[in-house]
């Protein structure tokens, strides 16, 4: 099993991947920036992390221990 790090996970396309992820029989881990975000991730079975993605050191701590990271965020300014 392995621990798959999905940013823009509380979007429509990132709430589904979540969910196929873990159907696949990996552990998920969320990155959102809100308690809402978290609230969602984690009633679908996903651990939460909330970060920031323009701060290095809260990626870091988000990403710590991922064998992959699948990005889906949309929009970065």
């Amino acid at each position: 099993m392995n621990e798959i790090v999905i940013t823009g996970s509380t979007g429509v396309i990132g709430r589904r991947a979540v969910r196929e992820v873990l159907a696949a029989g990996h552990r998920v881990t969320g990155v959102t920036r809100s308690v809402s975000g978290r609230d969602r991730l984690e009633s679908l079975g996903a651990r939460a992390v909330e970060a920031d993605v323009f701060d290095d050191a809260s990626l870091r701590h988000a990403f710590d221990g991922a064998d992959a990271v699948l990005n889906l965020l949309t929009h970065v300014p």
